[in-house]
Protein backbone atom coordinates (compact mmCIF):
# COMPACT_ATOMS: atom_id res chain seq x y z
CA UNK A 1 0.00 0.00 0.00
CA UNK A 2 1.59 3.46 -0.92
CA UNK A 3 0.80 7.43 0.26
CA UNK A 4 -1.90 7.33 -3.04
CA UNK A 5 -3.91 4.08 -1.59
CA UNK A 6 -4.29 6.37 1.56
CA UNK A 7 -5.39 9.04 0.14
CA UNK A 8 -7.61 7.56 -1.51
CA UNK A 9 -9.10 5.97 1.16
CA UNK A 10 -9.02 9.08 3.25
CA UNK A 11 -11.04 10.90 0.42
CA UNK A 12 -13.93 8.17 -0.05
CA UNK A 13 -14.67 8.83 3.82
CA UNK A 14 -14.56 12.55 3.85
CA UNK A 15 -16.96 12.11 0.22
CA UNK A 16 -19.60 10.49 2.70
CA UNK A 17 -18.42 7.18 0.95
CA UNK A 18 -19.96 8.75 -2.67
CA UNK A 19 -17.49 6.79 -5.21
CA UNK A 20 -18.28 9.15 -8.06
CA UNK A 21 -17.75 11.85 -5.63
CA UNK A 22 -14.44 10.70 -4.18
CA UNK A 23 -13.16 9.42 -8.06
CA UNK A 24 -13.63 13.11 -9.20
CA UNK A 25 -11.90 15.14 -5.97
CA UNK A 26 -8.85 11.92 -6.63
CA UNK A 27 -9.04 12.85 -10.51
CA UNK A 28 -8.89 8.78 -11.40
CA UNK A 29 -11.92 6.80 -12.76
CA UNK A 30 -15.09 5.16 -10.96
CA UNK A 31 -13.96 1.87 -11.43
CA UNK A 32 -10.52 2.36 -10.75
CA UNK A 33 -11.04 3.87 -7.30
CA UNK A 34 -13.50 0.93 -6.98
CA UNK A 35 -11.01 -1.85 -7.99
CA UNK A 36 -8.71 -0.11 -5.27
CA UNK A 37 -11.24 -1.26 -2.55
CA UNK A 38 -11.56 -4.13 -3.45
CA UNK A 39 -8.03 -5.11 -4.01
CA UNK A 40 -6.63 -3.52 -0.67
CA UNK A 41 -9.26 -5.05 1.59
CA UNK A 42 -8.72 -8.79 -0.30
CA UNK A 43 -4.84 -8.27 0.10
CA UNK A 44 -4.93 -7.22 3.78
CA UNK A 45 -7.34 -9.59 4.20
CA UNK A 46 -9.77 -7.05 6.20
CA UNK A 47 -13.05 -5.28 5.65
CA UNK A 48 -12.91 -1.27 6.43
CA UNK A 49 -16.39 -0.58 4.96
CA UNK A 50 -19.80 -1.27 5.83
CA UNK A 51 -22.03 -2.44 2.87
CA UNK A 52 -25.73 -2.23 2.04
CA UNK A 53 -26.86 -3.76 -0.99
CA UNK A 54 -23.61 -3.32 -2.67
CA UNK A 55 -23.19 0.35 -1.64
CA UNK A 56 -20.44 1.70 0.83
CA UNK A 57 -22.40 2.90 3.74
CA UNK A 58 -19.80 3.08 6.21
CA UNK A 59 -16.72 2.04 7.99
CA UNK A 60 -15.93 -0.86 10.16
CA UNK A 61 -14.60 -0.63 13.40
CA UNK A 62 -11.03 -2.11 11.57
CA UNK A 63 -11.95 0.84 9.30
CA UNK A 64 -12.15 3.52 11.93
CA UNK A 65 -8.78 2.97 13.36
CA UNK A 66 -6.76 2.55 9.65
CA UNK A 67 -8.42 5.71 8.65
CA UNK A 68 -7.62 7.43 12.14
CA UNK A 69 -3.84 6.38 11.35
CA UNK A 70 -4.11 6.89 7.48
CA UNK A 71 -4.72 10.33 8.16
CA UNK A 72 -1.95 10.83 10.47
CA UNK A 73 0.46 9.43 7.68
CA UNK A 74 -0.52 11.82 5.33
CA UNK A 75 -0.43 14.53 7.38
CA UNK A 76 3.31 13.08 8.15
CA UNK A 77 4.04 12.54 4.56
CA UNK A 78 2.86 15.74 3.80
CA UNK A 79 4.94 17.90 6.15
CA UNK A 80 8.28 15.74 5.57
CA UNK A 81 7.11 17.18 1.53
CA UNK A 82 6.73 20.46 2.88
CA UNK A 83 10.06 20.59 4.68
CA UNK A 84 11.63 19.32 1.51
CA UNK A 85 10.55 21.73 -0.68
CA UNK A 86 11.81 24.21 1.55
CA UNK A 87 15.33 23.02 1.71
CA UNK A 88 15.26 23.10 -1.99
CA UNK A 89 13.96 26.44 -2.23
CA UNK A 90 16.66 27.35 0.21
CA UNK A 91 19.23 29.26 -1.88
CA UNK A 92 22.36 28.95 -2.37
CA UNK A 93 25.82 30.31 -3.66
CA UNK A 94 28.18 33.11 -3.60
CA UNK A 95 27.69 36.84 -3.53
CA UNK A 96 30.03 39.34 -3.45
CA UNK A 97 29.00 42.74 -2.59
CA UNK A 98 31.26 45.95 -2.24
CA UNK A 99 31.15 48.52 0.33
CA UNK A 100 33.15 51.29 1.35
CA UNK A 101 34.82 51.29 4.68
CA UNK A 102 32.84 54.59 6.03
CA UNK A 103 29.43 52.99 4.92
CA UNK A 104 30.23 49.59 6.10
CA UNK A 105 30.40 50.10 9.52
CA UNK A 106 27.80 52.88 9.94
CA UNK A 107 24.64 51.83 8.02
CA UNK A 108 25.87 47.80 7.10
CA UNK A 109 26.84 46.48 11.12
CA UNK A 110 23.26 44.95 11.48
CA UNK A 111 22.03 44.01 7.68
CA UNK A 112 25.05 42.17 6.65
CA UNK A 113 25.60 39.36 9.79
CA UNK A 114 21.78 39.02 9.17
CA UNK A 115 22.06 37.85 5.45
CA UNK A 116 24.27 35.46 6.49
CA UNK A 117 22.46 34.08 9.33
CA UNK A 118 19.58 33.47 7.25
CA UNK A 119 21.36 32.28 4.79
CA UNK A 120 24.26 29.50 5.47
CA UNK A 121 24.54 27.92 2.37
CA UNK A 122 25.45 31.11 0.64
CA UNK A 123 29.26 31.51 0.90
CA UNK A 124 29.40 36.24 1.31
CA UNK A 125 32.24 38.45 0.05
CA UNK A 126 32.44 41.22 1.64
CA UNK A 127 34.82 43.43 0.05
CA UNK A 128 35.60 46.70 1.48
CA UNK A 129 37.20 49.95 -0.54
CA UNK A 130 36.48 53.07 -1.06
CA UNK A 131 33.30 54.09 -3.45
CA UNK A 132 35.36 55.28 -6.39
CA UNK A 133 36.95 51.76 -6.73
CA UNK A 134 34.02 49.57 -5.86
CA UNK A 135 32.47 51.83 -9.62
CA UNK A 136 35.36 50.19 -11.23
CA UNK A 137 34.87 46.87 -9.51
CA UNK A 138 30.97 46.30 -10.30
CA UNK A 139 31.82 47.22 -14.04
CA UNK A 140 34.72 44.68 -14.21
CA UNK A 141 32.18 42.42 -12.58
CA UNK A 142 34.31 41.54 -9.32
CA UNK A 143 31.31 41.89 -7.51
CA UNK A 144 27.82 41.23 -7.72
CA UNK A 145 26.67 44.24 -6.24
CA UNK A 146 28.43 47.99 -4.79
CA UNK A 147 27.38 50.46 -2.47
CA UNK A 148 28.37 53.50 -3.78
CA UNK A 149 27.38 57.28 -3.25
CA UNK A 150 26.04 59.85 -5.80
CA UNK A 151 27.11 61.01 -7.97
CA UNK A 152 28.29 57.51 -10.02
CA UNK A 153 29.59 57.19 -12.95
CA UNK A 154 27.84 54.47 -13.97
CA UNK A 155 25.99 54.74 -17.27
CA UNK A 156 21.85 53.94 -16.50
CA UNK A 157 21.41 51.49 -19.67
CA UNK A 158 23.64 49.34 -17.92
CA UNK A 159 23.23 49.64 -14.22
CA UNK A 160 20.40 49.44 -11.57
CA UNK A 161 20.69 52.40 -8.88
CA UNK A 162 18.40 52.54 -5.98
CA UNK A 163 19.01 54.70 -3.26
CA UNK A 164 18.88 53.21 0.24
CA UNK A 165 19.53 56.42 2.33
CA UNK A 166 19.37 59.50 2.10
CA UNK A 167 21.56 62.62 4.71
CA UNK A 168 24.18 65.38 4.17
CA UNK A 169 27.60 66.69 4.86
CA UNK A 170 28.41 68.59 7.87
CA UNK A 171 31.63 70.34 9.30
CA UNK A 172 33.25 68.66 12.28
CA UNK A 173 35.82 70.97 14.76
CA UNK A 174 36.87 71.53 18.03
CA UNK A 175 34.80 73.82 20.21
CA UNK A 176 37.82 75.89 20.67
CA UNK A 177 39.01 75.93 17.21
CA UNK A 178 34.35 76.84 16.37
CA UNK A 179 35.06 79.82 18.88
CA UNK A 180 38.42 80.96 17.53
CA UNK A 181 38.05 80.58 14.25
CA UNK A 182 34.21 81.20 13.16
CA UNK A 183 33.19 82.81 16.18
CA UNK A 184 30.55 80.29 17.01
CA UNK A 185 28.76 80.99 13.41
CA UNK A 186 26.90 78.19 12.95
CA UNK A 187 26.46 79.99 9.04
CA UNK A 188 29.56 78.34 7.42
CA UNK A 189 29.74 77.51 3.90
CA UNK A 190 32.14 75.81 1.28
CA UNK A 191 33.67 79.12 0.28
CA UNK A 192 34.31 79.93 4.43
CA UNK A 193 36.67 77.42 4.10
CA UNK A 194 39.48 78.54 2.12
CA UNK A 195 42.65 78.30 3.03
CA UNK A 196 41.47 76.40 6.77
CA UNK A 197 43.22 73.17 7.48
CA UNK A 198 41.16 70.17 6.32
CA UNK A 199 41.88 66.23 7.05
CA UNK A 200 39.43 64.22 4.52
CA UNK A 201 39.71 60.86 3.04
CA UNK A 202 41.76 59.90 0.25
CA UNK A 203 41.73 59.35 -3.38
CA UNK A 204 39.72 56.18 -3.20
CA UNK A 205 36.48 57.43 -1.51
CA UNK A 206 33.66 59.12 -3.28
CA UNK A 207 33.61 61.75 -0.81
CA UNK A 208 36.97 62.80 -2.17
CA UNK A 209 36.03 63.57 -5.32
CA UNK A 210 32.67 65.31 -4.21
CA UNK A 211 34.14 67.74 -1.83
CA UNK A 212 36.71 68.36 -4.98
CA UNK A 213 33.58 69.64 -7.20
CA UNK A 214 32.05 71.69 -4.23
CA UNK A 215 35.04 73.19 -3.64
CA UNK A 216 35.84 74.02 -7.16
CA UNK A 217 32.40 75.57 -7.66
CA UNK A 218 32.93 77.72 -4.70
CA UNK A 219 36.79 79.04 -5.77
CA UNK A 220 37.13 77.47 -2.01
CA UNK A 221 40.88 76.04 -1.56
CA UNK A 222 41.11 74.87 1.32
CA UNK A 223 44.76 73.30 2.65
CA UNK A 224 44.75 69.54 3.35
CA UNK A 225 47.00 68.47 5.91
CA UNK A 226 46.11 64.96 5.89
CA UNK A 227 44.32 62.11 3.87
CA UNK A 228 42.63 58.90 5.58
CA UNK A 229 40.67 55.98 5.23
CA UNK A 230 39.40 56.15 8.74
CA UNK A 231 36.35 58.45 9.90
CA UNK A 232 37.11 57.99 13.52
CA UNK A 233 40.66 59.13 12.69
CA UNK A 234 39.70 62.03 11.00
CA UNK A 235 37.41 63.09 13.93
CA UNK A 236 40.04 62.21 16.41
CA UNK A 237 42.29 64.57 14.23
CA UNK A 238 39.63 67.59 14.45
CA UNK A 239 39.31 66.81 18.85
CA UNK A 240 42.79 67.67 18.92
CA UNK A 241 43.67 70.00 16.68
CA UNK A 242 42.54 73.33 14.65
CA UNK A 243 41.93 71.34 11.87
CA UNK A 244 38.27 70.74 10.12
CA UNK A 245 36.86 67.49 8.28
CA UNK A 246 33.54 66.93 6.36
CA UNK A 247 31.94 63.93 7.09
CA UNK A 248 28.48 62.07 6.80
CA UNK A 249 26.21 63.13 9.44
CA UNK A 250 25.06 59.37 10.40
CA UNK A 251 28.30 58.68 11.93
CA UNK A 252 27.61 60.82 14.87
CA UNK A 253 25.20 57.87 15.98
CA UNK A 254 28.34 56.02 16.79
CA UNK A 255 30.72 58.13 16.94
CA UNK A 256 32.43 59.84 20.56
CA UNK A 257 31.50 63.39 19.82
CA UNK A 258 32.73 65.26 23.34
CA UNK A 259 34.52 68.11 22.50
CA UNK A 260 33.32 68.12 18.87
CA UNK A 261 31.00 70.62 16.90
CA UNK A 262 29.10 69.54 14.20
CA UNK A 263 28.12 72.69 11.66
CA UNK A 264 25.54 72.06 8.99
CA UNK A 265 26.86 73.76 5.67
CA UNK A 266 24.75 76.52 4.38
CA UNK A 267 24.75 74.61 1.04
CA UNK A 268 23.68 71.41 2.74
CA UNK A 269 25.71 69.05 0.37
CA UNK A 270 23.73 65.54 0.30
CA UNK A 271 25.47 62.56 0.83
CA UNK A 272 23.46 59.63 -0.89
CA UNK A 273 24.09 56.21 -0.79
CA UNK A 274 22.93 53.91 -3.24
CA UNK A 275 22.75 50.21 -4.39
CA UNK A 276 24.02 49.46 -7.51
CA UNK A 277 23.95 46.45 -9.82
CA UNK A 278 24.84 45.44 -13.02
CA UNK A 279 21.57 45.19 -15.30
CA UNK A 280 22.44 41.68 -16.69
CA UNK A 281 24.01 40.43 -13.56
CA UNK A 282 20.81 39.44 -11.44
CA UNK A 283 19.35 36.82 -13.62
CA UNK A 284 19.86 33.97 -10.68
CA UNK A 285 16.86 33.86 -8.06
CA UNK A 286 19.94 34.35 -5.27
CA UNK A 287 21.43 38.05 -6.70
CA UNK A 288 17.38 39.05 -6.98
CA UNK A 289 16.44 37.82 -3.55
CA UNK A 290 19.42 39.49 -2.54
CA UNK A 291 18.90 43.12 -3.56
CA UNK A 292 15.17 42.69 -2.56
CA UNK A 293 16.37 42.08 0.90
CA UNK A 294 18.80 44.70 1.05
CA UNK A 295 16.49 47.52 -0.29
CA UNK A 296 13.05 46.07 1.82
CA UNK A 297 15.66 46.43 5.05
CA UNK A 298 16.41 49.84 4.36
CA UNK A 299 12.76 50.89 3.54
CA UNK A 300 12.41 49.55 7.49
CA UNK A 301 15.33 51.43 8.95
CA UNK A 302 15.67 55.31 10.10
CA UNK A 303 19.29 56.24 10.49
Amino acid sequence: MNISSLAYFIEIVNCDFNLTKAAQKSHISQPALSSYIKTIEKEEGVVLFQRQKGRLVGLTSVGERFFENAKVVIASHEQLMADLRSESKKYKGEISIGIPQLISGIVFSELIPKLIEENPEVKFHIVETGAYELQKKLFLKEVDFAILLTPTTLDATIADIDILLRDQLCLYMSHKTFQETFDSNPNISIKALHRQNLVTFDKTFMINHQLTTLFEEANSLPVVKCYSASWDFLLNCTRYSSYLTILPRPITHFAHMDGLVEVQLTEHPKWEVVLASLKHNKTSHLKHYIKHTILDYFTNQRF
